[in-house]
């Protein structure tokens, strides 16, 4: 059994400067990890490090401007090697809906369980980064 998961959250912000958050090494640095870098094109990869423990490398596979991220795992912890983060936007009511996915786990067990309570926790942060200016990543 394969187990994904998904938050729907609204942002009150411009969509240019949620789509920047979630595509650019600045961004991702501001809400999700200060030790993000890499290549934020189509086959290009990217590494979000949280300390010596989960080091990631995802592979970007389709970019939509102002519209929706897709990025692959590739080397990382176990269950994340072939998932998918998909982060979709569009406009609703003068807001950003985001629709996150993170899809591709083996199961539903304790790492699971630990990554959807850690992906909305930092979605909370991808939230207030982009309202406020101030988010709230891993610092290790």
């Amino acid at each position: 059994m394969m187990a994904d998961i998904h938050h729907l959250l609204h942002i009150d912000a411009p969509i240019s400067k949620i789509y920047q958050a979630i595509s650019t090494e600045k961004g991702f640095q501001g809400w999700w990890t200060v030790e993000t870098r890499g290549d934020f094109k189509v086959g290009g990869e990217v590494y979000f490090d949280f300390g010596e423990q989960y080091k990631n490398t995802f592979e970007v596979s389709y970019l939509d401007p102002d519209r929706r991220v897709v990025m692959q795992g590739k080397l990382s912890v176990p269950e994340w090697v072939g998932s998918k983060i998909d982060i979709r936007l569009d406009e609703q009511d003068g807001k950003v809906r985001v629709r996150f996915s993170h899809s591709g786990y083996p199961d539903d067990g304790d790492f699971y369980a630990n990554c959807n309570y850690s992906w909305g926790y930092y979605l909370k942060s991808l939230k207030d980064y982009c309202e406020t200016g101030i988010g709230y990543p891993n610092t290790h």
